[in-house]
C-alpha cells in the first residue's frame, strides 16, 4: 500500500491487522462500511476488558480474592471507555454487567444488559442474563421467551439450555439437559437436573451415572450423595438397592452436613438397617429425632420416630422384615 493510500485510509492497516486481511481489502472494508475510528478504539478497550474479566474470574477461583477484585474494577474502568468511544457497543455493555455482577452488584448490572439488548437484541450474553433475572423474578414465561433466543444465534450455550429445560418438562426438558451436558461435560448443574429428571421419568440406571458425575465434579456438593444414597437404601425396586453403596453414599452426605441434617441422617439409618446394622441404624435414628425435634420439625419428626419403633421391632425380632 502507498504513502498516499495509508494517509487516505489512516485506519486500513489497523482494520487489516485486527480483522486479519491485506491492506488492499482493508481499504475495500473501510469505503464500504462505516466504521468510525471510535469504533475500533472502543472495540480495542472491549478486548482488554474482557480478557481482564476472564483472568478475574480465574483469580477468584484460585482464591486470589483482593487481586481479582482489583481486576473487575479495571475492566468497569475500561469499559466505561470504550463506551465514550463507541456508545453503541453491546459488547461493552455485557462486559461492564457481568464485572458488576462479579461484584454482587446486579442491581446495576440489568440496566447494562438491557441496554446491549436494545442496541443488539439478538445478543446471547445479554439475553441469557436478561432470561435469567427474570427467571430469579419467578416471570417464566418472559425468562423463557430470553432463553429461547439466546439459543436462536447461540446454539452451543449449556447454560441456556439447562435453564430453559428447568421451565420445560418430560421429553423436552430431557433434550436440553441432555444438551447442556454434552455441550459442557464438566457441567454440575447440567448433570445434577438431568440426573433428577431421569429418576422422575423412572430411568434409574441412567439418573445414577449422572449423580456420579455431579459428585466428581463437585465432590463437597451434598445432593448427588443424597440421592444416590436415597436410591440404594430406600428404592421401592430392590434391584436397585444396594447396602454397602447405600452407606458409602449416605456416610459422605452425613460428613459434608456435619451429621446435623436430621433427612439424610434418616437415610444413613435406613441404609444400616438394610445391611442388617439395626444398632447402628438405631442409634443414627435417635440422632435424627432429636435434630428433627429440636428444630420443631414436627411432620419430619413424626417420620423419623415411625422408623425408629420399626428398627426396634426389627432388633427384637431379628428374623423380621427388613425396609420394604
Amino acid at each position: 500500500m502507498s504513502d498516499s493510500q495509508s494517509a487516505k485510509h489512516p485506519f486500513a492497516t489497523v482494520i487489516a491487522i485486527l480483522v486479519g486481511i491485506s491492506p488492499l481489502a482493508a481499504i475495500m472494508v473501510w469505503a464500504a462500511l462505516p466504521i468510525k475510528p471510535g469504533d475500533i478504539k472502543g472495540h480495542q478497550l472491549y478486548l482488554e476488558a474482557e480478557h481482564l474479566r476472564v483472568e478475574a474470574e480465574r483469580l477468584r477461583g484460585d482464591g486470589q480474592i483482593e487481586e481479582a477484585d482489583n481486576q473487575i474494577r479495571r475492566v468497569i474502568e475500561l469499559c466505561e471507555q470504550a463506551l465514550e468511544w463507541n456508545p453503541q457497543s453491546s459488547d461493552a455493555y455485557c462486559t461492564k454487567a457481568l464485572a458488576l455482577a462479579f461484584s454482587g452488584k446486579v442491581a446495576q448490572a440489568m440496566p447494562q444488559f438491557f441496554e446491549a439488548h436494545r442496541i443488539k437484541p439478538s445478543h446471547p450474553v445479554a439475553n441469557f442474563n436478561i432470561g435469567s433475572f427474570y427467571h430469579r423474578q419467578g416471570r417464566l414465561e418472559k425468562a423463557q421467551q430470553y432463553y429461547e433466543m439466546t439459543l436462536l444465534v447461540s446454539r452451543g450455550h449449556a447454560e441456556a439450555h439447562n435453564n430453559l429445560a428447568m421451565l420445560l418438562s418430560g421429553d423436552k426438558a430431557l433434550d436440553h439437559y441432555q444438551s447442556a451436558v454434552r455441550l459442557k461435560p464438566d457441567y454440575f448443574e447440567g448433570h445434577r437436573n438431568l440426573a433428577n429428571t431421569l429418576r422422575s421419568m423412572g430411568r434409574i440406571d441412567a439418573a445414577v451415572t449422572h449423580y456420579q458425575k455431579a459428585m466428581q465434579i463437585a465432590p463437597e456438593s451434598v445432593e448427588p450423595c443424597f440421592m444416590l444414597a436415597l436410591i440404594r437404601a430406600e428404592h421401592s425396586n430392590a434391584k436397585y438397592r444396594d447396602p454397602d453403596e447405600a452407606i458409602e453414599y449416605a456416610t459422605r452426605a452425613a460428613q459434608l452436613t456435619n451429621y446435623r441434617e436430621p433427612t439424610v441422617l434418616k437415610v444413613l439409618a435406613a441404609a444400616q438397617a438394610l445391611a442388617g446394622r439395626l444398632g447402628e441404624a438405631i442409634a443414627t435414628t435417635e440422632q435424627a429425632l432429636a435434630i428433627a425435634s429440636k428444630a420443631q420439625h414436627a411432620q419430619l419428626a413424626s417420620q423419623i420416630d415411625k422408623r425408629l419403633q420399626l428398627y426396634r421391632k426389627q432388633q427384637a425380632h431379628q428374623d423380621g422384615e427388613t425396609l420394604p
